[in-house]
């Protein structure tokens, strides 16, 4: 059987599943998602296997700066263009799915 893996937002009635889910399964709960976000689950045929919780870029962040090579003013033009990696839980463990992220 070939296995289908379905990567997409949520839509507005999986919110509160989502939110569940998140809150069951990721080490930090679910908490607030700061700023602009935006909502994924990973769907192997058909199962959810995987959320993803995306938010605005935090507005400084020295490491992240200096390893693009971001001055202050570019910081300020390009920010909007990032996104931060919030929350990604696993929903469950999937032995026969190679190259999943842990």
């Amino acid at each position: 059987m070939e296995k289908e893996l379905i990567v997409r937002p949520i839509q507005g009635e999986e919110r509160e599943t989502w939110d569940q889910l998140m809150a069951a399964h990721h080490y930090l709960g679910l908490k607030h998602l700061v700023g602009e976000s935006i909502r994924y689950v990973a769907l192997l045929n058909g199962q959810w296997v995987a959320l993803l919780g995306w938010t605005s870029a935090a507005y400084k962040s020295g490491p992240r700066d200096h390893w693009i090579g971001w001055d202050e003013d570019t910081r300020h033009k390009r920010l909007k263009f990032l996104a931060n990696n919030a929350r990604y839980p696993n929903k469950n463990k999937i032995q026969t799915f190679q190259n999943k992220a842990a």
